[in-house]
């Protein structure tokens, strides 16, 4: 899946000509994503009901529909005739030239970062309300973190809808700005007021509805934010870099372990300050994505 991951989105860009279009099909690549995301909830939660009763022998049929959808997927592929720019072989000497190029490393490490907002708010959250004061059941914060996710499917939707008409600098633009009055808002909304969010009983397909403090409601509207990021970050990343191409979406892949990085990070401000404080290294996250967008993004050299 890593591979696929790493190769679908030069070929949805180069598909698209690059520029608005390029970002348009990626973007839209993005909203099937996220479709089979919110189908895979659907799909697992019929299957297994109870997590705390569930055999691996219950997800048998979504192991067999994997293995199809591969199967699918290999037969496209191998079908789809695409003409692919010339690439140059790909070395790990080539690193140094894909590197070169600044608005391609800014954005390697915007990528990095994007990945500690997209899972670090819904994890916080998630940790937030199981603990105290909140102490809201596991199984019901599982629920209402899970629209999060189902958000990012929304955004995606409208970014594939505009995305012909919007540059991905001004999405990044718009989308960091909103992360961060979102999760600044957040911070510092009184805990008191409390606000009924949706969640969704996947296994039985029913809405629930909880009260959540505000300033969560605020954090989990995020999503809506995150939906486009990975795909127009990868579209300004990848501009003008010609035969580099291929090693930069190697590079570039290799980033998504910032996720695992910046929630290290945030866990560990956490346990020295408190959840909310930890909101910080999220806001820090989403001003470097709008630096980024505003500044880093600018293509200064290209390559053949």
């Amino acid at each position: 899946m890593c591979i696929l991951n790493c190769v679908v989105n030069p070929m949805l860009n180069l598909l698209g000509g690059g520029g608005n279009s390029g970002n348009q099909l990626i973007q839209i690549g993005g909203v099937f994503n996220s479709s089979a995301a919110v189908a895979c909830y659907i799909l697992m939660g019929a299957l297994i009901a109870d997590a705390s009763k569930a055999k691996i022998a219950d997800a048998t049929p979504a192991l067999m529909i994997a293995l199809a959808i591969f199967v699918i997927a290999f037969i496209v592929i191998l079908f789809t005739k695409i003409e692919e720019p010339e690439q140059a072989p790909v070395r790990v000497d080539l690193i140094k030239g894909a590197m070169s190029h600044s608005h391609f490393a800014l954005g390697a490490l915007a990528i990095f970062l994007y990945m500690g907002i997209e899972v670090g708010v819904p994890n916080a959250v998630q940790q937030m309300l199981t603990s105290e004061p909140y102490s809201i059941p596991a199984a019901t914060v599982g629920m209402i973190v899970a629209v999060y996710w189902a958000m990012m499917l929304v955004g995606r939707f409208v970014g594939a809808s505009i995305g012909s008409k919007v540059s991905a600098r001004a999405m990044i633009t718009t989308v960091s700005i909103a992360t961060l009055a979102l999760v600044i808002f957040g911070m510092y909304a009184p805990a008191d007021v409390l606000v009924d969010f949706p969640g969704v009983d996947w296994g039985k397909l029913e809405l629930i509805w909880q009260p959540v403090p505000l300033g969560i409601f605020s954090f989990l509207l995020v999503g809506l934010c995150t939906s486009v990021m990975w795909g127009a970050i990868f579209n300004m990343a990848v501009e003008g870099l010609g035969k580099y191409t291929a090693i930069a979406s190697g590079i570039f892949m290799t980033m998504v372990f910032g996720c695992a990085v910046m929630m290290g990070i945030q866990g560990y401000v956490a346990d020295l300050t408190d959840y909310m404080t930890s909101f910080w290294v999220i806001v820090f996250c989403a001003a470097y994505l709008l630096f980024y967008a505003l500044i880093g993004s600018r293509v200064t050299k290209r390559s053949e």
